[in-house]
């Protein structure tokens, strides 16, 4: 079958979760319940399961054997890999991965050359869109990354998962879902919070160059109706980028987000921008994302609307505010 003519699964019926107890993972568990699917979680055990309605398993995804012996048990038709970070992650899936199960994995639109110039990496040309075929980042390219740091940073390889994974599918079905900025309810990286906060203070935001960066974002709902969609997709590996498809400024984010609060804007230019407002600075170059693909093969459209999306920010933001 050509890469490029998917087929679409009838159904999705028993559908298994390789993480999914904190945000993305469970936006789509969650989904795929609602959509009627049997849905299995296999969770580490560090974060409870809030899925009501699926079969929670505790399983340590880094004991391989473990993995497998649940997955193969369980035998789904779909397994949604959400916590594959390095190369040692993605071996242990290629190893658990039953032989007659589907596999979405979650990637990022950090695995983009464009993307690790934002932490210093050399570029040669900054495209304005970048597609499924654009350069890829180093191996490492999160090293740096502007607030905190992901856990084993040094082993982050969004790059080496997707090779590693795509060498083991052979002939089975892999899609690779590359993510762009995700936000909404239960984001622990509390992204758009910094305005929130601020203007819940009647404070000015903080702000070098004009807060101009560009990036494609999505919300965690239309992140996990892609996910459903990807599920439903029969095929040999293949990439899609997802993401919103006019993606806007940081200043025009805050503007709609007070415009929804209700509440007067103001813009402090600083010397030195605070740890939780990185992206209202000067960066080097913007990161936007081509979704052509995704939705003219998968027939991928947002189930949100702008108003949900920024009434969620504010919602978010106020509720997991320290």
């Amino acid at each position: 079958m050509n890469a490029s003519e998917p087929q679409e699964a009838d159904d999705v019926r028993r559908i298994a979760f390789v993480g999914g107890t904190r945000f993305i993972g469970h936006a789509a568990a969650s989904l795929a319940r609602d959509r009627g699917a049997e849905v299995h979680i296999l969770h580490r055990g560090v974060h409870p399961c809030e899925v009501e309605g699926v079969e929670a398993w505790q399983v340590d995804r880094n004991d391989s054997h473990a993995l497998k012996e649940r997955l193969h048990a369980l035998k789904p038709e779909v397994v949604v890999d959400t916590r594959s970070m390095c190369a040692a992650d993605a071996s242990k899936m290629a190893f658990a991965w039953p032989e007659t199960s589907r596999l979405v994995v979650l990637s990022s639109q950090d695995s983009y050359a464009q993307f690790a110039h934002l932490n210093g990496h050399p570029l040669l040309f900054a495209e304005p869109l970048i597609d499924e075929d654009s350069t890829r980042a180093p191996l490492y390219p999160r090293r740096g990354l502007i607030g905190e740091p992901l856990p084993d940073e040094e082993e982050y390889s969004k790059v080496r998962v997707e090779e590693i994974l795509s060498d083991a599918a052979g002939e089975r079905s892999l899609t690779v879902l590359r993510l762009p900025i995700v936000y909404g309810p239960r984001d622990p990286q509390r992204r758009f919070s910094a305005i929130v906060d601020r203007l819940d203070q009647n404070e000015a935001i903080p702000h070098r160059g004009g807060a101009g960066f560009v990036a494609t974002r999505a919300h965690v709902q239309d992140v996990a109706h892609g996910i459903w969609l990807a599920a439903a997709r029969i095929g040999m590996p293949r990439a899609y980028n997802l993401g919103e498809g006019h993606p806007v400024s940081m200043k025009v984010w805050a503007e709609r987000i007070a415009s929804k609060m209700g509440v007067p804007l103001r813009w402090e230019e600083v010397a030195e921008l605070p740890p939780d407002a990185g992206l209202l600075g000067e960066l080097p170059c913007d990161v936007c994302a081509d979704t052509r693909r995704v939705r003219n093969e998968l027939r991928y459209e947002e189930i949100t609307d702008l108003e949900k999306r920024v009434a969620d920010i504010i919602a978010s933001a106020r509720e997991s505010r320290p």
